[in-house]
């Protein structure tokens, strides 16, 4: 059975980008020239995102997905406020902004997107699936949205810690993430990751009838080579480990 709380964060972040897709539409249609390739590519971009979306409501739909989320129902009501301010947004927004207007609404919708739940469910997406992902191109949507104010509108200072900081919780989001699911030093899966990402690959095992199995790895004598030559080889010897199951599997 679904997991109702997972299924309904996914929803609300389809949500939120469905609100900034027509958005960014409608800044298109009022702006000419370079302007109006901008906003047109930010529209094409969330429409993608939401496509993403799409999919991913289908996956917990089918229970493939496993409750990825330490506090859920908090997630639920932090992404529910975001999306009823952001509907109020643009709903007050109407014709025919000033440029700055458009600019300082464009950043709020794009900080609502930078919520850490989206990001968690990029980066676990990656790690269950290898089609198209939003994460791969975040960076660049950031960075093409921060050129164009700084190309197209009058920059202040304090716009300008804006965009600086819309980038800086973009990487710390997800150096978060990362770090909830990976081991800093192999690079590898740690045990939250691991039993994250088990349940789908049950799930494909039980419904294509296949089996699966499980490698247990012991280092011979790995504690003479931290004691006879320091934790900075053996160190080494655990990436160089990980590096060859990886490459092995």
């Amino acid at each position: 059975m679904a997991d109702t709380t997972l299924l309904e964060i996914v929803t609300l972040c389809r949500e939120i980008d469905v609100l900034a897709n027509p958005a960014y539409s409608s800044l298109a249609e009022t702006s000419d020239g370079e302007l109006k390739v901008f906003w047109r590519t930010m529209a094409q971009e969330e429409a993608e995102h939401i496509e993403f979306w799409g999919r991913v409501v289908e996956l917990v739909e089918m229970d493939f997905l496993p409750q990825v989320f330490d506090a859920p129902h908090s997630t639920v009501q932090e992404l529910q406020d975001l999306r009823d301010r952001a509907r109020e947004m643009v709903a007050g927004a109407g014709d025919g902004l000033e440029l700055r207007d458009a600019f300082l609404m464009a950043y709020r919708m794009e900080f609502y997107l930078l919520h850490p739940a989206f990001e968690i469910l990029f980066h676990y997406m990656r790690t269950v699936s290898h089609e198209a992902n939003p994460e791969e191109a975040y960076a660049s949507h950031i960075a093409r949205f921060i050129n164009a104010f700084r190309t197209h509108a009058e920059e202040s200072e304090e716009m300008a810690l804006v965009g600086e900081t819309l980038s800086r919780l973009w990487l710390e989001n997800r150096r978060l993430s990362r770090q909830a699911m990976y081991d800093d030093l192999t690079g590898i899966l740690n045990r939250r990751g691991f039993m994250r990402a088990i349940k789908p690959i049950l799930h494909l095992l039980q419904r294509n009838g296949l089996a699966g199995g499980v490698i247990m790895v012991d280092v011979d004598d790995f504690k003479s080579i931290n004691d006879s030559h320091g934790h900075l080889v053996g160190d080494g010897v655990l990436r160089a480990v990980a590096q060859r199951l990886q490459g092995a599997t």
